[in-house]
């Protein structure tokens, strides 16, 4: 999938995000105690998210079978992806309030017209 404006600049991110996903797997003990999988709600929003994750799945499966995103798009792991950008945006959101998860769904439904 292509998305507008992005360039090459993604190929720049991988190694930062792979270092930062080789140290969680390195120290396993303090990533959970960061993630919250020892606290006592753990079970709660695991099951919430799983939940979340679930219907986007469904919804980008539906936006591919309508054409309006890329029909080779893995909805499974473009639910993944878009959980995290959503989790971002939701942190992110204080300093800078636009809707951004609007232009994020305008930016993939155009990606499914070129």
């Amino acid at each position: 999938m292509r998305i507008p404006g992005l360039g090459g600049h993604h190929r720049q991110w991988s190694p930062a995000a792979s270092s930062a996903s080789s140290f969680s797997e390195s120290t396993p003990k303090p990533a959970r105690r960061f993630s919250g999988m020892e606290h006592p709600a753990h079970e709660y929003f695991r099951d919430r998210y799983r939940t979340a994750r679930d219907a986007l799945t469904r919804a980008i499966a539906d936006l591919c079978e309508s054409c309006r995103v890329p029909a080779d798009l893995d909805p499974d792991r473009f639910a993944v992806l878009a959980m995290a950008v959503l989790d971002g945006l939701q942190t992110q959101w204080p300093y800078d309030p636009a809707d951004h998860v609007a232009y994020l769904w305008e930016l993939i439904e155009r990606s499914g017209t070129s």
